[in-house]
């Protein structure tokens, strides 16, 4: 079988195969890296390799799904730096309850100090 795993190293160590590669060393994302691998049906792994890639939006990307398997609560995120968050417009409840997420419909990354910009911008 194919296989990919979530790999997160301790709170403010840098995973050796870090996914985002232009993640800064403080950055929660630069805990994260995915492991891929093949196993035969004995079990034995024919084939390990980890994914990366590299741009800021990755970055943005890691660092949210870090701060969300740490337990952090949207609302927290999305007041953090380098973040990105993709609310759907059919989500009306959340919306409805927290009207400041209405700027991640359809996708939004935060700047270095917090901005959201639209991730239909050219120049992110």
């Amino acid at each position: 079988g194919f296989w990919v795993k979530a790999e997160l190293s301790p709170p403010g160590v840098r995973n050796p195969n870090v996914w985002a590669q232009d993640i800064r060393d403080g950055d929660p994302g630069a805990r994260l890296a995915f492991r891929i691998s093949v196993k035969e049906s004995d079990g034995q792994e024919t084939f390990v390799r980890y994914a990366s890639h590299k741009s800021w939006q990755s970055c943005c990307k890691a660092n949210t799904l870090v701060d969300e398997l740490n337990g952090d609560q949207l609302l927290e995120i999305y007041t953090r730096p380098r973040r990105f968050i993709d609310i759907d417009h059919r989500n009306t409840r959340i919306l409805a309850a927290y009207p400041a997420l209405k700027s991640f419909i359809g996708g939004a990354f935060t700047n270095d100090n917090g901005v959201v910009m639209s991730r239909k911008r050219k120049d992110i």
